[in-house]
Parts: structure tokens; C-alpha cells; sequence
């Protein structure tokens, strides 16, 4: 967890000079202070707690370090997640292309253990798109996210 500094309200940061209400400057070092001149100032400290995932949720830190979060639309997420399976098959089927091209150009057969993978992957492609799909809302996003589902690709092992 992150953890900032506060002066009547505003952030101060470690290693840079603030200059306080009476028109003070105080020195880059004055997170060397001990709490109690850190208290005598007017300093809090606030621990910023973690946000959730921001793939799924749009979140702020409140003044106590809080967060609020809120979902976001599920259309726009289940897409993104959509073009990130699209990406992930993309790398995945690229890492064999030259066995096709050598084909192409010089006749050599492709290896079964190749074409066996790349379905192995469309077939993976197929599954994590249609789990996305029948996802209704965020929560079952989430649940695809934490068992693994959305990472089901199958690795190739020479």
C-alpha cells in the first residue's frame, strides 16, 4: 500500500519543499520529522488502500484512503477482453508461422505436432470467447478471471 502525505488538505510529497499556509517553505527533507513535529505541522499521514481490478472497475482514493469504485459497463469490458483473446491467439499461432511459409516455399510438410497446437489454440480461442460472451455482468467476469478461464491457452512443448 501506498502511503502520502497530507497538509491542510493537500498532498505534500516526500523530497520536495512545501510551502504551508503562513507562507513558510519547508525543506525536501521534512519526511525525516518525527510524528510529533509532523502532528505539530498539521501533516497526516494516509494510507492509500489498493484498488480493485481497473480492467473492471473505475476507482478513487477518498481523503481517508479509501477507495470508491464503481463497475464499468460490462459491453465495453467483455470487448476489450475479446481483442485480448484475439491478441493472445495472434502471438501464439505467429510463434509457428514459418513451418506454412516453409511449406509454401519449399513443399516441406508441417509438422503434426504443430497443427495439433495451433487448434489446440483456436479451440482455446473459441472456449474463452464464449465464456466471455455468456458472462451477464462484471461478477462473472471476475469469476472468469480468477479460475483461470480467460488463460486457458495450451502451450507448446517441443
Amino acid at each position: 500500500m501506498k502511503t502520502i502525505y497530507r497538509y491542510n488538505g493537500r498532498v505534500i510529497r516526500r523530497n520536495r519543499a512545501w510551502t504551508d499556509d503562513n507562507g513558510i517553505q519547508h525543506p525536501s527533507n521534512w519526511h525525516v520529522w518525527s510524528e510529533e513535529k509532523k502532528k505539530e505541522m498539521g501533516i497526516t499521514e494516509v494510507v492509500l488502500q489498493s484498488f480493485p481490478n481497473q480492467m473492471l472497475y473505475s476507482s478513487t482514493h477518498n481523503a481517508d484512503g479509501s477507495v470508491n469504485s464503481v463497475e464499468k459497463n460490462v459491453g465495453a469490458v467483455k470487448k476489450r477482453l475479446k481483442l485480448m483473446c484475439v491478441s493472445a491467439q495472434e502471438s501464439l499461432l505467429s510463434q509457428h508461422d514459418w513451418a506454412y511459409i516453409r511449406k509454401i516455399d519449399k513443399g516441406t510438410a508441417v509438422p503434426s505436432k504443430i497443427q495439433t497446437f495451433r487448434d489446440a489454440v483456436r479451440t482455446s480461442a473459441t472456449s474463452i470467447e464464449t465464456a466471455i460472451n455468456n458472462a451477464a455482468d462484471i461478477s462473472d467476469i471476475k469469476t472468469l478471471i480468477n479460475d483461470g478461464t480467460l488463460n486457458n491457452w495450451p502451450e507448446y512443448s517441443e
